[in-house]
């Protein structure tokens, strides 16, 4: 009798650890599962790659829509101005070379918070972020500003003040500099994974991102690059909201050396390409998620769409790999890029409801 009792109780036991371990499962699968049940968008035109060299960056400016050619091609300046709804090219400035307006290594271009006239670009060899203005199709220097602290990437500009992700920072993330380009702070938190013994500048490398601000200049987004982490701060700097994608994964690394320093590499086996850019309206959060590993591809098909909360609301699926994408509320288009097998830019939309 009593043996019997004992092995209905294990019974009993096994058959609720069990139903535990099927709903971790479930909830788990269901959890990353949403980030990957997605809308297909609807491709809709495309600018052949007859006339675009190497693309890097495209925003909507107004009723323009900015491209950011590193290689351009037919003459034209790495800036390339097109008609956003015709796609009709317009005009093109930006030639290569070290004077006002003109560019050598271009990174960063972003919206100006509450300016529709207003776009800014960052040249990494020079140190420089120029803001331009587009009237009339053309597009004229505005500002130019030396950063003369750090180094700083992908920065942005909102109202007084430019804020910058940063290479040089050991114990946050983001510069803030005048717009005299003179350092005032430093803001933002590491990503987690520090490992005992390296060195934060090195975590600081692996945790590398893209910066935008919102269109009123109230928060600042950071997705990883390394990493599916996306961080919300606002101007002063508080950590709002930090949360993961469907990896919740940190950045995989190692430490290397050269010529004795030591420096990030990026573990190619096991590293994963998260979160490569992200677009911001008013409400949303649209973040271009690649999920493959580091040694396969930076370009995917996914949009991750969320709020401010946090809280993730849909999925948005391309019809075949892309790098940058930005969303344009007032088309109701996704503006982006391939590079392979040949350089397009592609215009999808968001599908009606039925």
């Amino acid at each position: 009798m009593k043996v019997g009792k004992y092995f209905r109780i294990i019974v009993v036991i096994l058959g609720f650890l069990f139903l535990i371990l099927l709903t971790y499962f479930f909830v788990r699968y269901y959890s990353k599962s949403k980030f990957y049940s997605c809308i297909s968008l609807e491709l809709k035109d495309i600018i052949p790659s007859d006339s675009i060299g190497n693309p890097v960056d495209l925003i909507c400016v107004g009723k323009y829509l900015i491209l950011l050619d590193n290689h351009p091609i037919k003459g034209r300046g790495k800036i390339q101005v097109f008609d956003k709804r015709s796609l009709k090219f317009i005009s093109s400035s930006g030639y290569y070379g070290s004077g006002p307006g003109e560019l050598t290594s271009p990174i960063g271009l972003n919206n100006i918070p509450n300016d529709s006239t207003k776009f800014s670009i960052y040249d990494l060899a020079l140190k420089r972020l120029t803001i331009y203005e587009i009237k009339n199709g053309e597009v004229k220097v505005n500002n130019m500003i030396t950063l003369k602290h750090g180094l700083p990437y992908f920065p942005v500009v909102i109202d007084t003040l430019i804020f910058s992700l940063d290479f040089n920072l050991e114990d946050s993330r983001i510069s803030v500099y005048n717009m005299e380009g003179n350092y005032i702070k430093s803001i933002g938190k590491l990503l987690p994974g520090l490992k005992k013994g390296v060195p934060a500048r090195i975590h600081t490398h692996a945790s590398q991102g893209r910066l935008r601000a919102t269109p009123d200049g109230r928060f600042l987004v950071v997705v990883a690059v390394y990493s599916d982490i996306i961080d919300i701060y606002d101007r002063e700097g508080n950590l709002i909201k930090r949360f993961h994608g469907p990896l919740n994964v940190t950045p995989i690394y190692n430490v290397a050396t050269n010529n004795g320093v030591p420096i990030m590499a990026v573990d190619i086996e096991k590293a994963i390409w998260g979160y490569i850019n992200v677009s911001l309206t008013e409400n949303y959060i649209y973040a271009r998620f690649t999920g493959e590993k580091f040694k396969e591809r930076a370009d995917g098909k996914y949009i991750h769409v969320y709020d401010y909360n946090g809280k993730f609301l849909k999925c948005f699926k391309f019809d075949r790999n892309v790098f940058e994408a930005v969303f344009d509320p007032e088309t109701r288009r996704f503006f982006t890029f391939q590079l392979y097998p040949q350089p397009l830019i592609l215009a999808y939309e968001i599908p009606r409801e039925k």
